[in-house]
């Protein structure tokens, strides 16, 4: 899930009350005291609405663990568990485990994005929807980092954000942190810098290394894992980060002084598919039920989002053969973790008829881990949503707010569509290795689903 720079905005009237939102800073840098200098961004998701640019969107490495607090009282705690959320939660669970076991990780863009968008049309179809794949190109980075000789090895790299384009080459050597000091006094001319992240802000890293004469840097990571870092402002050379666990073997290569190194970065055009599927109603109007199927590299994607997902694909089941007053339309998004691509497309390929035709947008993403189902988006479909999970025994808690995070439901509500967002409240292991299946809570599923089958009943009548 990518982050965003948010703008407040009101939604439509007719289905929803107005809610103004937050504007948010990306402002995530290694140094506390001067994080306006140079953030690093993560990339977890869900949010409210988006700027949409065509500017790729970064993705991200796990965060600490993340927990967000209500903003509205939550209806109260359940005893137990909904007959219908467990019924529900089986079947999602089930799904999960095909998506996570057969087809993870999808990175986007990949092949493995466009296979797992043709098994999940084939899903559809067997559930009796028509369905169809849209394809589209969007616009990435394509990074190679190597070292050249004897020696050569590839490394996994991800470009900082902002940082300059271009090939370099030269030998790899080791500066430490960056600081005052670390940078030798004959300067880095020609050469590619090697830096341990922390303590100070990306910026001021990559500024020292190019002042004295570095062609390119590379900063690995203080802890596990990858990471994605963004600077406020191009840098002057290619600058990418590494995992920690790379660093083993590129500090040996830094101390041959034969080795060259080998940075590039790249703007790449890369295909990805919606895959949309229609259920005729007896009546007008249209409701979209939306989740992206796309992961970032190396991630199974369990949560982010097998779990949203599972659950689209349980409620169509569920739905599949009732007769309701609206169209149902299924819409599983790629291209969702380089910014949004999938949605903002599938938006912009439909006229503005065809958008007011739309009731509600609901939008399923990171919803299988944290304590409660929550809520985001249209006072009057959150209410609705609410008031069944009280009916029903069915703890749900509203959000008017959720920090720096964007989804699918975005490219909607800013054409005005009544938008639903469900989700839940751990990203902690979100964009990473470590989104695992047994990090997944199947009730969390089964709740969702649960609410979303109750609000279109509802919604029908």
């Amino acid at each position: 899930m990518p982050p965003y720079f948010p703008f407040p905005k009101p939604y439509r009237v007719a289905l929803a009350s107005l809610l103004l939102f937050a504007a948010f800073a990306l402002a995530c840098g290694d140094s506390a005291s001067s994080p306006s200098t140079t953030t690093e961004s993560v990339t977890i998701d869900p949010s409210v609405v988006a700027v949409i640019t065509s500017t790729p969107v970064p993705t991200a490495a796990a965060l600490p663990a993340t927990t967000l607090t209500p903003t509205v009282a939550a209806t109260p705690p359940s005893e137990g568990v909904a007959p219908e959320a467990k019924r529900l939660a089986d079947e999602a669970w089930a799904r999960l485990v095909d998506l996570t076991e057969n087809h993870s990780p999808r990175a986007s863009g990949s092949d493995e994005e466009a296979n797992a968008a043709a098994h999940l049309r084939d899903v559809l179809t067997s559930l009796g929807y028509e369905t169809t794949l849209q394809p589209f190109t969007f616009h990435t980075v394509k990074t190679e980092a190597a070292s050249m000789g004897a020696n050569s090895a590839r490394f996994q790299a991800i470009p900082l954000d902002f940082s300059a384009r271009g090939e370099v080459e030269g030998a790899l050597e080791y500066v430490g942190l960056a600081q005052d000091g670390d940078v030798p006094e004959d300067g880095l001319a020609g050469k590619v810098a090697l830096i341990e992240r922390g303590i100070i802000t990306f910026e001021e890293k990559i500024k020292r290394v190019a002042a004295a004469g570095a062609v390119g840097a590379v900063i690995y990571n203080h802890s596990a894992g990858l990471y994605r870092g963004s600077l406020q402002a191009e840098s002057a050379i290619p600058a990418v980060s590494v995992s920690r666990e790379d660093s083993v073997e590129l500090l040996e290569l830094a101390k041959d002084a034969d080795v060259t190194f080998l940075l590039s970065i790249s703007n790449h055009e890369a295909p990805s598919h919606n895959v949309i599927a229609d259920k005729p109603g007896t009546g007008d109007g249209v409701v979209v039920l939306g989740a992206h199927y796309d992961t970032v590299p190396d991630s199974p994607g369990a949560n982010d989002n097998g779990s949203g997902i599972a659950t689209v694909l349980t409620v169509a089941s569920e739905l599949a053969d009732e007769s309701l007053p609206f169209a149902l339309r299924i819409v599983l998004f790629g291209g969702e973790e380089e910014g949004l691509h999938g949605s903002i497309h599938y938006v912009q390929s439909i006229s503005s008829d065809e958008q007011e035709q739309i009731l509600a947008m609901l939008n399923f993403d990171a919803l299988g881990s944290g304590p409660v189902i929550a809520v985001l988006g249209s006072g009057v479909l959150a209410s609705t949503v609410m008031d069944y999970g009280e009916r029903h025994d069915i703890t749900v808690e509203r959000r008017l707010d959720i920090g720096p995070f964007t989804s699918d439901h975005a490219p909607f509500d800013n054409v005005e569509v009544p938008v639903l967002f469900f989700l839940a409240d751990d990203f902690s292991r979100i964009n990473s290795p470590d989104d695992v299946i047994e990090f997944v809570e199947p009730l969390r599923m089964g709740e969702a689903a649960a609410l979303a089958i109750g609000l279109l009943r509802d919604l029908a009548e």
